[in-house]
């Protein structure tokens, strides 16, 4: 049985003028076959006329050039000499030269994971859909470039192309069918790209805030933007905040520094439920300020009565813009008193006065202040030594932070200067005799590798008292056996007593250490025998005492 060919559609070649019919071939049982015919018109009163003749039995398409470009009008005719029946027709076709509709792009979006710029669409509506032509907009002179021809529903941009850290690109496409016949290019689409400007951000140590700032997404109305960010604590995204549709800047709150931020914009599109585009991802590494090169205390050390000395070396990590504040606090109280707001560079000694060194511990820091004065790095806490007496027990705290191992307790003559090891390292310590007029005190130190001393910190002293009475004798002798006038206390530590000698018409002759006493000169030459006056003013933390009377000297 023979069939006729069955015309399915025509289309043009624009640039050459040829003309292809595509059709289903003819089928041919009794092998008769002669040739195919194309014929066509372009107008309706015309007559057919032959434009090509050839082919074989199983062509799908016949091509032929036509005189003009108007729509054709054309049919096959397949030739056969077979049962009597030599010519059978196909049906006629109108050269196909209506492009699709115009298709709109979806979004333009940045995908996350490659920062490739990406265009989707929906599927056009036309039967006859053989793709999707992608074009860009070149920026020097507005014209479209295709990029690419693809079947699919979108298309992934390589770099090369399109780098989603630059803004200004513009995206379009225009559906062709199957006869190349390209519809209306659509409008275009240029995603939303994201910035962090660093010179608008130098201050966010101190404001704890980054600024971005993005391009009006292009291509439909936006409803809103979210802004998302991810720490590099985590790599978690979190959605920092929403700004509406106008606004393109936003300042986000940094959580914490020494991290980098990574962000993205979202735009929401206006009443387009879930249509929306991403951009590009701005990084912010949110550097905290260096530390100090050098941030330490020495020791805190009891010198006197009342007074601690700390020593300390401080180097800030820049010349300019840092500060080091020297603070303590009682040890059982949480409230820190700032003792010196700017502490010099290098290393350096203060001495803390007024404290109650005999009855509390004391704790001392520095804290570094970063040029938002801010402070942000504190150095290690020192803890002053505490020395108690409870009847036959010396008791203490070890000093921190230094090593307990390295501690001693010391005893000294109350009116002597050489110390002495008793024992440690560590507490009580038991006092064996106490009816003599001794002092002790604690010593902590430090060492270095090499177990060398490289500071020591001392606590306060405490002093066994025996009987409290001065002992001032009424004649001397500079040439006899009491060869010095002076007074006799074991409770009275040098520099606690005055002792002043005046002539009997009140000039003074002589000042000085009490406990050392008077020999009986002034400025170097003996004075003759008499009666002289004495003045002798002694001052303890416990009382003050003045003693005034007249003395023999003797020769």
């Amino acid at each position: 049985m023979v069939k006729p060919p069955k015309a399915i559609r025509a289309c043009l070649d624009p640039t050459t003028g040829v003309v292809t019919l595509y059709m289903s071939p003819s089928t041919d049982a009794c092998g008769s076959f002669f040739s195919y015919r194309l014929y066509g018109r372009d107008n309706v009163v015309s007559p057919f006329q032959l434009l090509f003749q050839g082919g074989v039995v199983g062509s799908t398409s016949l091509s032929a050039a036509l005189p003009n470009k108007k729509r054709w009008e054309l049919f096959v005719s397949a030739r056969f000499a077979c049962n009597g029946t030599d010519t059978l027709n196909s049906d006629t076709v109108f050269v196909d030269d209506q492009p699709p509709a115009l298709l709109l792009l979806d979004s333009v979006s940045v995908d996350l994971a490659s920062q490739r710029v990406v265009a989707g669409w929906k599927k056009a509506p036309e039967a006859d859909v053989m793709g999707y032509s992608v074009f860009k907009v070149d920026p020097g002179t507005g014209n479209n470039v295709l990029v690419k021809d693809t079947s699919g529903l979108s298309y992934r941009f390589l770099t090369s192309t399109f780098d989603s850290r630059n803004p200004g690109h513009k995206i379009s496409i225009a559906v062709f069918d199957s006869c190349k016949n390209g519809g209306v290019i659509c409008p275009p689409h240029s995603p939303v790209c994201a910035t962090i400007n660093p010179a608008e951000n130098t201050q966010y140590r101190c404001s704890r805030k980054v600024l971005l700032r993005w391009t009006a997404y292009v291509g439909w109305p936006v409803d809103h933007y979210d802004i998302w960010y991810a720490s590099s604590k985590d790599n978690l995204f979190r959605k920092a905040g929403s700004v509406a549709g106008d606004t393109l800047q936003f300042y986000h709150p940094l959580p914490e520094l020494n991290y980098t931020y990574t962000y993205f914009i979202r735009a929401n599109k206006t009443a387009g439920v879930g249509t929306t585009s991403t951009s590009n991802v701005a990084l912010f590494f949110a550097a905290d300020y260096s530390k100090p090169l050098k941030n330490q205390i020495g020791h805190a050390s009891v010198v006197s009565p009342g007074n601690i000395e700390v020593s300390y070396t401080w180097a800030p990590p820049t010349p300019t813009g840092f500060k080091a504040l020297l603070q303590y606090r009682e040890f059982f109280s949480s409230t820190w008193t700032t003792i010196n707001s700017n502490l010099p560079s290098g290393s350096g000694r203060v001495l803390v006065k007024n404290q109650e060194t005999a009855k509390k511990r004391y704790v001392f820091r520095i804290l570094a202040q970063n040029p938002c004065g801010v402070g942000y790095d504190t150095s290690e806490n020192h803890i002053s030594l505490l020395l108690t007496r409870t009847g036959v027990f010396a008791q203490w705290f070890d000093y921190q932070p230094y090593s307990p191992n390295n501690q001693q307790i010391e005893e000294r003559n109350k009116q002597g200067f050489t110390w002495n090891l008793v024992g440690g390292p560590s507490p009580p310590y038991f006092i064996v005799d106490t009816t003599k007029a001794l002092c002790y005190r604690v010593v902590a130190y430090k060492t270095d590798g090499s177990k060398n001393r490289i500071d020591t910190a001392y606590s306060n002293e405490v002093c066994l008292r025996v009987y409290d009475t001065t002992l001032i004798p009424n004649a001397f002798s500079p040439e006899g056996n009491n060869k010095v006038f002076r007074i006799v206390n074991p409770n009275i530590e040098r520099g606690q007593a005055t002792m002043s000698i005046y002539d009997r018409w009140g000039g003074k002759l002589w000042q000085g250490e009490a406990l050392d006493g008077w020999n009986g000169e002034t400025s170097g030459q003996p004075v003759i025998q008499g009666f002289y006056i004495y003045k002798i003013e002694i001052y303890r933390p416990e009382k003050r005492e003045l003693f005034q009377g007249s003395l023999m000297l003797l020769r």
